[in-house]
């Protein structure tokens, strides 16, 4: 099996390595590698860093890659680029930041945000922190934004985990358990704006209340505006192997799944979730599942659930896995299986590949030697990154150079391609999206689903933006650069505004005109709730509807792909 899984890490292609095995007269595993090419670029130490990585890597507006190191007593911020030059952006004293281990993401304002788990002496729940890059060695802005009530040992350490940023600008997150230990010890959900106000959004309450608990792994926001995460414990029904969960951004919690530690889903999904391109949420459970290697899974926004894969950790070369899901360009599902359970960590890890059907192959399965003399690194300790140059980035906890760790890319064989990367999903007319890439210097149009923006501003190589035209409808957004045409990753999608209607009253069967932006896909008209059944599109920022028979006196509303928009006043049915 150790032969097998050095030809699959040195990238032999599946045919290769069953020649050989079978000239050996040995069984190939049902999941192995295609060509693909690992390189370990970088291994972290002396005399630049003194610290082990960990954590998601976020790709900044200059196109280098930002992350933490957690040494002893200390953590230190990173910048690297992807050729593996790094530098040093921030040190802390001895006793301040540590475990920073969750890793920073980058806001719409251009700081990096991200919380540590402690922060001695004076803040020992930890802190939420904003991080301002620099040019330079320790030429970067560590600002702490707010202190998070201090934990006490409920079940285990309590953690805060990383935030992320949501339409409106403010950035959640969730503690795993509850600070001070008051209440059910479940952990809590926190609004923090980028002034510092930190709000209490919810306490979770544990499965005695159909509620998650041990809220682990960060959140992300549906589009349909809802935050979505999930928990190692809680649950319905007495169920308390941990959730699938919903959470609006006004505080509400309800839970979509309920893991059963059964064959067939797993428990202690620590990943979180991602919402693929068709609105499923896909993640990754821990353990148990058929082979107690954990599983990946799908479960739709109603709850239907699909165990797509059961990690074997015998043919595999990895399993367990508790790093998020990435959905890459092709559409494909990819992250890693570290091997480990709890502090219990093995020499094996991978990096996987699934369908949203499915279909699973290992990738790369090197990092299964021992860790001091391994050059990829063990433990791969980090969600893999799809930089905008289309290669997966990532980093080990342990490597070669006094296991400190490595920094390494993931190619497949037929290179997935640049790309560029926009940080608002949705917005209205008129609104400024941040796009991130190369090659932006002479770009020569930006479009919005196919409909070109007046108005962008490149700012550097890496970094341009772009005001949504009238007119555009929701889909990928395209820039054309001198070196050709690159494509947004995600969709983007237009919010329908209603800023004024003519008449403000009338009896049923009053055509009413309705003012606005962003009304070219408009696909529903209501007045009170009660659906038009006439309304033409006249143009992007004019409809005509027609009142119809049973409505009564409130607001108009109008629905596009991005979801509704509601008129400021009512309409009066006379």
């Amino acid at each position: 099996m150790n032969c097998i899984k050095k030809l699959v890490k040195h990238g032999l292609s599946t045919s290769a390595v069953t020649i050989f095995v079978g000239m050996l007269g040995l069984a190939l595993p049902a999941t192995t590698a295609h060509a693909q090419t690992f390189t370990p670029i970088r291994d972290f130490g002396l005399p630049v860093d003194n610290g082990s990585p960990g954590g998601l890597l976020t790709q900044g507006r200059d196109g280098n890659l930002y992350g933490f190191l957690n040494g002893s007593g200390n953590a230190e911020i990173f910048q690297i680029t992807t050729a593996g030059v790094e530098t040093l952006q921030f040190a802390s004293n001895t006793g301040q930041p540590t475990n920073c281990s969750t890793g920073m993401i980058l806001g719409t304002d251009g700081n990096f945000y991200g919380t540590c788990r402690e922060y001695l002496p004076d803040h020992l729940g930890g802190v939420a922190f904003k991080f301002t890059p620099g040019i330079g060695a320790l030429s970067g802005t560590f600002t702490i934004l707010a202190d998070i009530p201090a934990f006490t040992q409920v079940n285990g350490t309590a953690e805060p985990n990383g935030p992320i940023q949501a339409a409106d600008g403010n950035l959640y997150f969730t503690t795993e358990y509850d600070p001070n230990n008051t209440g059910s010890g479940c952990g809590y959900a926190y609004k923090l704006t980028t002034a510092g106000v930190l709000t209490t959004l919810h306490i979770f309450a544990g499965s005695s209340v159909n509620q998650p608990c041990g809220t682990i792994g960060p959140l992300i926001q549906g589009k349909d505006g809802n935050l979505y995460g999930t928990s190692i414990a809680g649950g319905k029904g007495g169920l308390n192997f941990g959730t699938v969960y919903k959470l609006t951004t006004a505080g509400t919690a309800s839970v979509v799944y309920s893991f059963t530690a059964g064959a067939l889903d797993g428990r202690d999904p620590m990943g979180g979730v991602i919402q693929g391109a068709d609105n499923n949420l896909y993640g990754t459970a821990r353990d148990f599942g058929v082979n107690n290697g954990g599983t990946i899974f799908k479960v739709s926004l109603a709850g239907t659930f699909l165990d797509l894969h059961n990690f074997n950790t015998a043919t595999e070369f990895g399993g367990f896995p508790n790093q998020p899901l990435i959905q890459a360009t092709d559409n494909n599902l990819y992250s890693v299986a570290s091997g480990c359970v709890g502090n219990n960590c093995g020499t094996t890890g991978n990096i996987f590949k699934s369908t949203t059907t499915g279909a699973y192959t290992t990738e790369f399965g090197g990092f299964d030697e021992t860790c001091g003399s391994n050059p990829d690194g063990c433990i791969p300790n980090s969600p893999l990154t799809q930089h905008t140059n289309g290669t997966f980035y990532g980093v080990t906890a342990a490597g070669p150079a006094g296991f400190v760790g490595v920094f390494y890319s993931f190619a497949l064989p037929l290179p997935l391609g640049k790309f560029v990367s926009i940080q608002q999903k949705s917005g209205n007319v008129a609104a400024t999206v941040n796009i991130l890439g190369q090659g932006f210097i002479g770009t020569a149009s930006v479009k919005f689903g196919g409909v070109a923006a007046t108005s962008f501003t490149v700012v550097s190589d890496t970094f341009m933006t772009a005001k949504v035209p009238a007119g555009a409808i929701s889909g990928k957004v395209t820039v054309v650069e001198p070196s050709g045409t690159l494509t947004s990753a995600q969709t983007f999608s237009v919010k329908a505004r209603i800023t004024s209607f003519t008449p403000a009253s009338g009896p049923v069967g009053t055509l009413v005109t309705i003012n606005g932006t962003g009304l070219t896909q408009v696909s529903k008209v209501t007045f009170n709730n009660v659906v038009a059944t006439s309304f033409t599109i006249v143009s992007d920022s004019k409809i005509t509807a027609t009142v119809p028979t049973g409505a009564t006196t409130g607001k108009i509303v109008v629905t596009n792909p991005a979801g509704t928009a509601s008129s400021a006043t009512s309409f009066t049915v006379i």
